[in-house]
């Protein structure tokens, strides 16, 4: 019984160790690959006029309470799945938001 009980602390300590967290201004074109997903937005992210964040299909963004995604320059994504970080509940992460001179580019 002890045994189980480590591995199910061992398990849930490593549960979010390989996601990348995210934060703040976007400020060179970045591409978020599935090597690194899940990503989780821990902060709003802002990607800036003129820059490129390319989400390769397959990768998993997930957002933390009250947490948004501001495009400024050029989001270009597709086959890729953004959710919340803390549970199902609607409203937990606010919105993904194109802005000014914005963009939305997706392959198919």
């Amino acid at each position: 019984m002890k045994k189980l009980f480590f591995l199910l602390i061992a398990i849930v300590a490593c549960w979010n160790v390989y996601a990348t967290d995210v934060s703040g201004q976007i400020t060179t074109s970045t591409t978020w690959t599935t090597a690194n997903s899940p990503y989780v937005v821990t902060a709003t992210v802002t990607v800036n006029p003129g820059v490129t964040l390319t989400i390769q299909s397959g990768v998993e963004v997930r957002f933390a309470n009250g947490t948004s995604l501001y495009v400024r320059g050029t989001l270009n994504a597709s086959g890729v799945t953004f959710t919340s970080n803390t549970g199902t509940t609607a409203g937990l992460w606010n919105k993904i938001e194109l802005a000014g001179e914005a963009q939305l580019t997706s392959r198919i």
